[in-house]
């Protein structure tokens, strides 16, 4: 379902690693590169953000009108909360995600109220700081199940055609509980885990990597719950059935954390 007239844009989906809150405040190279990544891509129409700290039994999208920044986080510094994202839903990009999930057969709700949580509206602020792009967040499904986000990112895919950026933000390693000082070296289960997740997803068959999770090494060191990597597969699954994967950023924070950002070359439109 097109809405506000015909475009030639198309977008390829994208995962992004959002780090810690504190990102925007720090000199980090992830912080950078999502800088400049929101300058070299295509303006998008609108953006379907999918993040790691939102789940439901059955997808749940955000309204129209103005977006809250929520600050879903404690401990930071106060700079950090003083921080807004003013991103805002609009009719056109509500009813198109609507659409698109019912033919896709997609159960799902709308919670009106809900606002951006810090997944969602960190790497929005840092990648389109004017937010003036018409945002709505999608929930992941509360199972955390590989092969359902992969299925619900296949039923976006043809936002990507309406113009419409697909983001997936989550994290490519995430165990909060083994965190180290800003500029520690990555931990070898990290670096280990990070290395098989990209020759799977730049493989000849990357879809696989939804069946294939559990044989991961260090799976949950890196992953002790799942849900920080399920939008990595929502966007994979929204690039179609042979996409061309790249991957546009790799750096490590904390210790701990993987951030690897991957861009997905839809191959079958």
């Amino acid at each position: 379902m097109m809405h506000e007239g015909k475009t030639d844009l198309v977008m390829d989906p994208l995962f992004v690693s959002h780090g810690a809150p504190d990102l925007m405040l720090r000199d980090h190279p992830c912080r950078h590169f999502l800088e400049n990544l929101g300058r070299a891509l295509p303006r998008p129409r609108g953006i379907v953000v999918i993040s790691g700290h939102w789940e439901r039994a059955t997808a749940t999208l955000t309204g129209t009108g103005r977006l809250e920044t929520l600050y879903d986080f404690s401990g930071f510094p106060r700079e950090l909360y003083q921080r807004k994202y003013p991103a805002f839903g609009a009719d056109w990009l509500v009813e198109s995600l609507q659409s698109t999930l019912a033919i896709g057969k997609v159960a799902y709700n709308q919670a009106a109220e809900r606002g951006l949580d810090h997944g969602a509206w960190v790497p929005l602020r840092l990648m389109f700081p004017e937010a003036d792009i018409p945002v709505v967040q999608l929930s992941l499904l509360a199972r955390s199940d590989p092969v359902a986000h992969l299925e619900l990112g296949q039923a976006l895919h043809p936002l990507c055609g309406e113009g419409v950026l697909i983001l997936g933000s989550g994290s490519i390693t995430h165990n909060l509980e083994r965190l180290h000082r800003p500029g520690t070296p990555p931990e070898s289960w990290s670096v280990a885990f990070s290395a098989w997740l990209h020759q799977g997803l730049t493989g000849d068959h990357p879809t696989t990597l939804a069946t294939e999770l559990k044989q991961a090494p260090h799976l949950t060191s890196a992953h002790p719950t799942l849900e920080h990597l399920m939008p990595l597969f929502v966007a994979l699954g929204a690039a179609g059935s042979c996409p061309v994967v790249e991957r546009i950023h790799n750096s490590h924070d904390y210790g701990s954390l993987n951030l690897s950002a991957y861009r997905f070359h839809a191959t079958n439109r």
